[in-house]
């Protein structure tokens, strides 16, 4: 067991991977597993601030002073005097969030078109871009007039005072907004399906690069060449190296599987609760380790650096975690094309079977079905890339750039 020992002390060669991709992507998962959880503890109160308004009255009419009237309740109205230069400089330093223009004789106009069912003169106003709430003061105005019009038609006994005073009743109306404290919490249960579903990521990236570049040092000329020259066979060379990249494997699994038994993530939770759902879980998670164990070993057949594998398993696990819907929350939230899309990656299907544990109504063959299409699906994507490797590593062999030759090389 030479070699499987001398595997395991060059894993441990490579502490930073083990610290970024490993651990601190395990801490990073409780962290935002367990944000939701502190988030649901307690409601905030929301007061929108009052809106800056300035409001250049040149009319003075019926309308124009219940308008007035009307936002001064509503947004904290600023002073501007009526000239083209104030106007601008007030613009350009955001002075107010809406400037409203009401030109002289506006209210007669407005009045007369509104009796005659003609369409009321616009008034010309100026919307701040740096805030959103020029757009709800201007919702505010339209909603002001479009009352007092109303009125205008629908009361013709009443008096200019009065109709003012009904148009902004009815303008006042709206939904009414209250805060409901929640008395439920989120159960910390429910939310351990999330974290291992987010551990794909750290999963894959983390036992990839750690294969390939284990394989990698292996694969070295002159290392290769005196191994190649050594009793031990190959395929017991190979088996070995092998099984120390599963243990590598089945070590990032437990430490994931002892971080979610945290009492951030939930898992000592959901083991008293329902046992049999944690541990399908876990195992759908061990599973998946299989994934990067193939596609670490099927990057080290390209001769690739340390810096190209450690972009290339980034790219590749980046790729398999946001094209599953991981990163949104879940498969449900793609639409019809992404999902088509995702069904090409193991990560969804990875995804899909801790979703089939945990909506399971029970734990019959029968009720698990749809947890073991996933599980199947997942490992054949993991035959597929171990099949592609074992053809790559066998064309290298036969090639002239396989090594035990210098001649050869030369000559090549």
């Amino acid at each position: 067991m030479h070699v499987f020992k001398t595997s395991l002390r060059l894993v441990f060669r490579y502490p930073l991977y083990l610290l970024i991709y490993i651990v601190m992507f395990a801490l990073l998962g409780l962290v935002i597993t367990g944000a939701p959880a502190a988030s649901a503890t307690g409601a905030v109160e929301f007061d929108a601030p009052k809106p800056t308004v300035a409001i250049i009255d040149r009319d003075h009419g019926v309308v124009a002073v219940g308008l007035v009237e009307f936002m001064s309740e509503r947004a904290t109205l600023v002073d501007l005097e009526d000239d083209v230069r104030a106007l601008q400089d007030a613009t350009a330093t955001n002075a107010a969030t809406y400037i409203l223009i009401i030109p002289a004789g506006y209210s007669e106009q407005f009045m007369l078109a509104a009796r005659e069912g003609r369409q009321v003169p616009e008034l010309e106003c100026v919307v701040s871009v740096a805030e959103s709430s020029g757009v709800m003061v201007d919702a505010l105005v339209s909603s002001y007039l479009n009352a007092m019009r109303i009125c205008t038609i629908g009361f013709t006994d009443l008096s200019s005072a009065e109709l003012v005073e009904r148009a902004q009743e009815a303008a006042a109306v709206n939904a009414p907004l209250s805060v409901i404290q929640s008395t439920d919490q989120i159960s910390r249960a429910s939310l351990l399906p999330f974290y291992f579903k987010w551990s794909s990521y750290p999963l894959t990236s983390g036992i990839s690069i750690l294969v390939s570049l284990l394989y990698i040092n292996f694969q070295r000329g002159e290392l290769r060449r005196r191994n190649l020259s050594t009793p031990l066979s190959p395929t017991r060379m190979n088996l070995q190296i092998a099984a120390s990249c599963l243990v590598v494997a089945v070590l990032t699994w437990a430490f994931f599987c002892l971080m979610a038994m945290t009492p951030i993530v939930g898992g000592l939770e959901l083991l008293r609760a329902n046992p049999l759902s944690f541990v399908l879980v876990a195992i759908t998670a061990l599973l998946y380790t299989l994934v990067p164990l193939a596609l670490g070993f099927l990057l080290s057949q390209f001769s690739l650096n340390e810096t190209a594998i450690n972009g290339a398993v980034n790219i590749i696990s980046l790729s398999f975690t946001f094209l599953s819907g991981i990163m949104m929350g879940g498969s449900y939230y793609l639409d019809s094309t992404m999902l088509t899309i995702a069904r090409f990656v193991p990560s969804y299907w990875y995804s899909e079977a801790i979703e089939a544990v945990v909506s399971a109504p029970g734990f019959s063959p029968a009720q698990l079905q749809p947890f073991f299409t996933c599980i199947g699906v997942m490992l054949l994507f993991a035959l597929a890339l171990f099949s592609v490797a074992l053809l790559i590593s066998r064309l290298r062999v036969q090639s002239s750039e396989a090594g035990g030759n210098t001649a050869a090389e030369a000559v090549a």
